[in-house]
């Protein structure tokens, strides 16, 4: 007779939780329904239609946490993921919960994790991907509740054999004047076309990087709009670029020029070419839009001497030159001795600021400030920026 302390659980009508609805995600999602499991999903990058096409709901992360018997992560480690199941979201799982993470180490706090399994909190883990690798005196290691496996999904003999196939269609796609999915290779366009559309590339993708890191909501659709003289060309490429922007900050997908627009049907991602000949502030402008169920995010940008200028932010109108690894975007009432204090804080835990640039809509009235970091900006450094009087809101993006 097997002692209790062996007994495994049961996936059949148990709840699972997936965190990162992409391409990993909806394929586990697709497997755990044919067990008939009850499919939580957080990821506001998806449309809800393409979550309903796979039987999953679509949940904010604080019900997902508290409703999953089983927790499973597949999202990148970006600078807004890391820590995602941290302090917080270990007070909101329900108890007895088990947790699989084979996407990225540094998406759950080991420390915190340890102590979880410990007291029973989380009954079980899986792991295959560690903060430091590979794990040095690591306490979570020794937990008996804890199965640790080499990062290998993709090491199986069948699934060479899929690359090898791949690889061989790939081949004969491009011998035979098709395009291949998943080249590195920028698309041929006329020399004319490439010589005015190509400082915009980089326009287009740092718009499309920016803007979805600011979206709040599920996202739905992602708009691109030229102006000036560039919109007389086929403006395709600076569609591709800004959706490649788009999704290289929400999956661990290689997107290019040439697989964007496949990459973003794959996600259900609604792309939408809005063309305007008009132009603005400046002769030729790239717009992106990031719509959600809750906020449009527009963002506008310009190539001057072959380098990106961010141009607007929603309603507030700019020229800023984009510098070091971070920006962070303000929303507060115009008050004295604001830009002072965002300097201060900065300075008093060494984060180096690059660049800041103010906009408001009158004196003391509704404002927006960007600044450039070399630094990223720990939590507690972001609750003391968002402690500032008058400050409303605070986004962190990695450019």
């Amino acid at each position: 007779m097997v002692p209790p302390k062996l007994y495994g659980r049961g996936v059949t009508n148990k709840t699972l939780g997936i965190i990162g609805l992409g391409k990993i995600g909806s394929e586990v999602a697709r497997r755990a329904r044919s067990f008939q499991m009850r499919v939580l999903a957080h990821d506001p990058f998806v449309p809800l239609e393409s979550a309903r096409a796979l039987g999953v709901e679509l949940a904010e992360m604080d019900q997902l946490l508290s409703e999953s018997d089983f927790l499973t992560i597949h999202t990148p480690l970006l600078a807004g993921s890391k820590q995602l199941l941290g302090a917080e979201q270990f007070k909101l799982v329900k108890r007895g919960i088990r947790i699989v993470n084979a996407a990225r180490g540094g998406l759950v706090d080991e420390t915190l994790l340890d102590e979880a399994l410990t007291s029973g909190l989380v009954a079980g883990a899986a792991l295959d991907v560690f903060a430091s690798e590979p794990p040095k005196d690591l306490p979570l290691l020794s937990n008996p509740k804890l199965i640790t496996t080499p990062h290998l999904g993709a090491s199986t003999e069948e699934a060479q054999v899929e690359v090898a196939v791949e690889l061989a269609d790939q081949v004969l796609a491009v011998l035979t004047g098709k395009s291949a999915p998943y080249t590195v290779n920028a698309p041929y366009v006329p020399s004319e076309v490439q010589e005015a559309l190509a400082p915009y590339i980089a326009v287009a993708s740092f718009l499309g990087k920016t803007a979805i890191q600011l979206a709040i909501g599920q996202l739905e659709t992602v708009a691109i709009r030229c102006s000036g003289s560039i919109a007389r060309h086929d403006t395709s490429l600076l569609t591709a670029a800004a959706v490649a922007g788009v999704i290289s900050r929400i999956s661990n997908d290689r997107v290019n020029l040439l697989n964007a627009n496949v990459a973003a049907k794959q996600r259900g991602l609604h792309v939408v070419e809005e063309e305007q000949t008009e132009g603005d502030d400046f002769k030729d402008m790239v717009t992106v839009e990031v719509r959600t169920n809750e906020t449009t995010t527009t963002l506008s940008g310009t190539a001057l001497h072959n380098l990106v200028h961010l141009t607007r932010v929603n309603d507030f109108h700019f020229d800023l030159q984009p510098t070091g690894k971070y920006m962070m975007f303000t929303e507060h009432e115009d008050r004295p001795g604001m830009i002072g204090r965002v300097g201060t804080i900065a300075g008093e835990h060494d984060i180096n600021i690059s660049f800041m640039e103010v906009a408001r809509s009158g004196p003391r009235s509704v404002a927006t400030m960007v600044v450039g970091l070399d630094d990223p900006v720990p939590e507690k450094v972001l609750a003391e920026f968002l402690s500032i009087p008058h400050v409303k809101s605070i986004r962190i993006v990695d450019i």
